[in-house]
């Protein structure tokens, strides 16, 4: 009886944390705020996102009006405008150990607000993510993964778009403010394994186009992270094809041999029944070959 009554609140105590846990990753104003206080952590900047919407059964997300505003020594305004994000996700590691893997990111960036103040200071060069020994940190866990599935964040597929950047040289009052079109539209980058990834390619993104000379920001340096961090993310993704690739050709295997055992047990064999197992070999490398085409272009 006490067995019964035990598995019995265990049985309540779980559906009510499925309850809870559904509520959590479904109340968007939740959602709202903890990926604003997520990106405010990564670039030190304050952070507000107007609205996102979550779609569970499909393992989408996205974040409509986001804006990161200019940190302490800067005028109170917006240095990044971001209409638009869309995340495809896998849900499964994010309820069993909080890991983000993203199958895509799509980031649409309106503008960039760089800001000179008074002091020759950059509002750009403030951002959190040039620090050297972050950077070293990331560095270390991505070496010691077999699979980015072991990272605690991994994008496999990101798209970039950056429309402009405006920019305001208060120590120069002749310069004014001028504003830059850089015309990046949908640029790929695979195997981004941190959210500082993201911050450093943007940053580099619009520092290399924009052209703005020197802005107090380790061009060098964080080009160096990035590469190091994208090269070693491609091998993870290209270990986890390699890895897919065997186990569909090992399934293809077994799926003729036993194709070929169920041929040979039809009573009276024709050249139909032959046939048949012949298309059906073919469809299942075909099957094959269309997803390995479609791991291999993501």
């Amino acid at each position: 009886m006490l067995v019964f009554v035990i598995k019995k609140i265990v049985l309540v105590i779980g559906v009510l944390f499925l309850i809870l846990l559904g509520f959590i990753l479904t109340n968007s104003f939740w959602l709202r705020y903890a990926l604003a206080a997520g990106i405010s952590q990564v670039t030190g900047f304050p952070t507000k996102i107007h609205k996102t919407d979550l779609n569970i059964q499909k393992s989408l997300f996205g974040i409509y009006g986001l804006r990161i505003r200019n940190p302490s020594g800067f005028p109170r305004s917006t240095f990044i405008s971001i209409p638009e994000v869309f995340v495809d996700f896998d849900l499964g590691p994010f309820i069993k150990s909080r890991k983000l893997y993203i199958r895509q990111l799509r980031l649409h960036i309106e503008e960039v607000s760089i800001i000179r103040n008074q002091s020759g200071e950059t509002n750009i060069s403030r951002l959190t993510t040039v620090k050297k020994g972050k950077a070293e940190r990331e560095t270390q866990k991505l070496e010691k993964a077999k699979s980015p599935k072991e990272l605690k964040f991994f994008v496999e597929t990101f798209v970039l778009t950056i429309r402009r950047v405006r920019f305001q040289d208060q120590t120069n009052p002749l310069i004014g403010e001028k504003v830059i079109d850089l015309h990046i539209e949908q640029e790929v980058i695979h195997g981004l394994s941190s959210p500082a990834d993201i911050v450093r390619l943007v940053v580099l993104r619009v520092i290399q186009k924009a052209a703005l000379g020197n802005l107090g920001v380790p061009i060098d340096l964080l080009s160096q992270q990035l590469d190091a961090s994208i090269a070693k993310g491609e091998e993870l993704v290209n270990q986890s094809v390699a890895l897919a690739a065997k186990m569909g050709t090992q399934t293809i295997g077994e799926g003729e041999r036993i194709l070929g055992e169920a041929s040979k047990k039809v009573p009276i064999p024709t050249e139909e029944v032959g046939q048949v197992v012949e298309e059906a070999k073919t469809k299942l490398k075909d099957i094959l070959g269309k997803a390995k085409s479609s791991v291999s272009s993501n």
